[in-house]
């Protein structure tokens, strides 16, 4: 049974979901806010920034995942 959870633990790194950040930007171009979330997909994370997008505040957005950047969403 130890051999079990051992063999578990090390593979518990793999079934963690990704940790997503969301940057969002004023007309300026600065970033007034971010939100985290983990997301099991990029897609997942998109319209999970869709939804907390607030438009007529914010310019727009970018999704990073650790140092990748994601997706950048520039609203008019």
């Amino acid at each position: 049974m130890l051999k079990i959870k051992e063999a578990a633990a090390g593979f518990a790194h793999l079934c963690r979901m990704p940790r997503y950040r969301i940057c969002f930007f004023d007309h300026s171009g600065r970033v007034f806010g971010s939100e985290e979330m983990d997301c099991a997909q990029d897609q997942l994370a998109v319209e999970k920034a869709r939804e907390l997008h607030t438009h007529g505040i914010g310019a727009g957005y970018q999704i990073w995942e650790g140092e990748r950047l994601v997706h950048t969403e520039k609203l008019r």
